[in-house]
């Protein structure tokens, strides 16, 4: 009797398999490191990768794991990266477009540089004379006696134009440095349109 009943529960047994199978099995490992089977796999390992058999067992497919909290913020971060070097990207190439349309050859940009620090040079030039003569009214001022507020008037007459002065060297520093960059960036870019036009295909006649 008890053989009877055991024959009986593992038929139905491997008939529940066999059911299983023919509807395709799912089985995975979920965070404890147990291991799933059936239908509900998936309901199990909500976590982690499923992997799909046929009714001889072997895979079929799979179904990568979701990703984690973790990758997921690496992923918003690369996409992040990805949208702010495209906008890099496009402000530089408006930048190029500028840069083109308003000088044709490299002599045009070192003209225009070297015409703007003649001009503030030559602004030098006249501001370092009216401090020579400045400093010779404040020395004259000093041995002759004259009233204390002349004398602070004078000095302060003369930290104006030498902060001036000093202005105007910035300036020129400043000048130097964008036009050697304009420069430098007009030659990449002439460089980039002369390889992209030699390697354009021909046109068909």
């Amino acid at each position: 009797m008890k053989a009877r009943v055991l024959v009986i529960v593992l038929f139905f047994a491997l008939f529940s398999v066999g059911q299983g199978y023919a509807a395709g099995i799912k089985k995975c490992k979920d965070a404890q490191g147990r291991w799933h089977y059936g239908d509900r796999a998936a309901e199990s390992c909500e976590h982690s990768k499923i992997i799909e058999m046929n009714t001889s067992g072997n895979k079929t497919g799979e179904q990568a794991a979701p990703p984690t909290e973790k990758e997921l913020a690496n992923m918003a971060g690369k996409k992040a990266e990805v949208e702010r070097q495209k906008k890099l990207q496009a402000e530089q190439d408006k930048k190029d477009k500028l840069l083109l349309a308003t000088y044709g050859l490299e002599k045009d940009i070192i003209y225009i540089r070297d015409r703007k620090i003649s001009q503030l040079e030559n602004s030098i030039t006249a501001s370092k004379a009216t401090l020579t003569s400045l400093e010779k009214t404040l020395e004259r001022q000093k041995k002759t006696g004259v009233d204390e507020k002349h004398i602070k008037r004078t000095e302060a007459q003369l930290a104006t134009h030498r902060a001036v002065i000093k202005g105007k060297r910035e300036k020129q520093a400043a000048l130097k440095k964008k036009y050697a960059a304009d420069l430098e960036r007009f030659r990449i870019v002439k460089r980039k349109q002369a390889i992209e036009a030699s390697t354009k295909p021909a046109k068909k006649k």
